[in-house]
């Protein structure tokens, strides 16, 4: 029943999200998304799309972002 749910829900939500994409691809004409490798139930790997709201190519390498950090887009600070 939740797989039902989180489809129409995607489904529904998804000119929005396409929407916050196209605002993203807007501030510098580079892919919306981030995609992050995280670590799963023992210990497989997946890959996590989100929103990126951070300029393309900056890497913090874990560090903690401020709140007038330079590299966070204008739409990032919305969606953060």
């Amino acid at each position: 029943m939740t797989k039902v749910i989180a489809a129409v829900l995607l489904i529904l939500l998804s000119p929005l999200f396409a929407g916050i994409a196209f605002l993203v691809w807007l501030t510098d004409r580079q892919s919306p998304f981030y995609i992050a490798q995280r670590t799963g139930l023992r210990g497989s790997t997946f890959a996590m799309v989100k929103f990126r709201t951070m300029r393309a190519g900056t890497s913090k390498d874990g560090a903690i972002t401020a709140v007038g950090d330079s590299c966070i887009t204008p739409i990032g600070r919305v969606l953060r």
